[in-house]
């Protein structure tokens, strides 16, 4: 009986630490090259809100070079909390800012360019609205049109003090990160055979003590 009580204690252990893989936490990427949003220095923003729990590891945007001189464009992103609770609301406060990024030539090259984040945690709440934003210093870097779905889409002319609401965009970009520990988390077999190992032994354990309690009662 304890070593079956011990299997399952132990399965139930290895199920606790299983680490968690990376998932997509918004998709709004296809590859299409077909139009793009650019205009003077400024950040963008789009509004995404995730459908579980993540612990955020890094976001990917869909841009193109649009320089004539063929020369390499650089950009950042930002991940942006919203002011307006689970939705409708404003970019707020960055809770992150990734190095530079490039938009490598000649003209009309389209690149999905890439940031990883290993920080410390950073929870994307289920339900909760956030924005990837973009800061383009030049206007000869667009992001890409024509993804899959509308998003909120705001713009700041100075750096994220205001911004100004520019109704919906379909910019394409993904939001990378790790389910939290009991969500969207599925064990991998390894896991589940430990599992079962140990109910298994648990019920013949109980099995075997209610076959004693029988033959000696039928003895008695």
């Amino acid at each position: 009986m304890r070593l079956s009580i011990a299997v399952a204690v132990g399965a139930i252990s290895a199920l606790l630490a299983w680490p968690a893989k990376a998932a997509t936490v918004f998709d709004n990427y296809n590859g299409v090259d077909n139009a793009s949003f650019f205009g003077p220095p400024m950040l963008v923003a789009s509004g995404f809100i995730p459908t579980a729990n993540y612990n955020f590891t890094g976001a990917s945007a869909f841009v193109e070079n649009l320089d004539k001189n063929n020369a390499t464009q650089s950009f950042s992103m930002a991940l942006y909390s919203s002011t307006g609770g689970p939705t409708s609301g404003t970019p707020e406060s960055p809770l992150w800012t990734s190095g530079m990024l490039s938009a490598p030539g000649p003209d009309f090259t389209p690149t999905l360019a890439t940031a990883s984040y290993s920080g410390p945690p950073i929870l994307l709440q289920d339900g909760d609205e956030y924005f990837l934003a973009l800061n383009i210093p030049k206007s000869v870097v667009g992001w890409l049109d024509d993804g899959p779905n509308p998003t909120p889409f705001y713009s700041s002319a100075n750096g994220g003090g205001s911004w100004t609401n520019m109704g919906s965009s379909t910019v394409q970009y993904q939001i990378f990160g790790d389910p939290v520990l009991g969500v969207s988390s599925v064990p991998e077999p390894a896991t589940w055979a430990m599992m079962l190992l140990g109910f298994a032994g648990l019920g013949f354990s109980a099995f075997r003590r209610s076959y004693r309690i029988d033959i000696s009662a039928a003895s008695a």
